[in-house]
């Protein structure tokens, strides 16, 4: 069974999160959360390299305790912050031009570019989409972080009032996580 792999703008991402909005201190708290091994693993991270998807499940669970209260409630904020840092004002420009609901198909096309495992299916329902992500690694902190990433996407296209339920999801046994956004357009 393959290792599922993510590119390292993320772990770039969430250093650069920390560090702006809790400062250098609170990142040196987050590595020491760490293991020796991730902690250098996370250090020598590049954005183009791969690394197992479970080490940046633990680096958002070691950010959520050394700099939230330990219950992945911060970690939907450190989604929407990786959004910020991942699409620049230029590319916002041109989501403008996707509707919310859009955004949900070029996402599925785009996740490949970032991820080596995982596959999306999405359908619009009235006021708004409910996005199933299919054989992707399983873990609660990388749910919470991904839906605070998608509603950003959302805003970014326009959608007014963009909100998520996690209803389904792998790490309770189901097949799929799903993802309800709901919003305007």
């Amino acid at each position: 069974m393959q290792i599922p792999q993510m590119k390292g703008i993320g772990f770039a991402n969430v250093r650069s999160y920390v560090r702006e909005y809790h400062g250098a201190a609170a990142w040196q708290r987050v590595m020491n959360e760490l293991s020796a091994a991730d902690r250098n693993e996370v250090e020598t991270a590049i954005a183009i390299g791969w690394y197992e998807v479970k080490l940046f499940a633990r680096l958002l669970r070691a950010v959520d305790r050394a700099c939230g209260q330990g219950d992945l409630s911060l970690l939907r904020e450190i989604g929407a912050a990786e959004a910020d840092l991942d699409l620049n004002r230029v590319l916002r420009v041109f989501l403008r031009i996707l509707t919310p609901s859009q955004i949900f198909k070029v996402e599925g096309r785009l996740w490949s570019h970032f991820q080596d495992s995982g596959s999306w299916d999405s359908v619009k329902v009235p006021g708004g989409v409910d996005a199933s992500l299919f054989g992707w690694e399983v873990d609660a902190a990388l749910c919470e972080e991904l839906a605070g990433y998608l509603v950003r996407l959302v805003q970014f296209t326009g959608g007014k009032g963009a909100s998520v339920y996690h209803r389904t999801c792998r790490v309770r046994g189901h097949d799929r996580c799903v993802f309800e956004y709901r919003f305007s357009e």
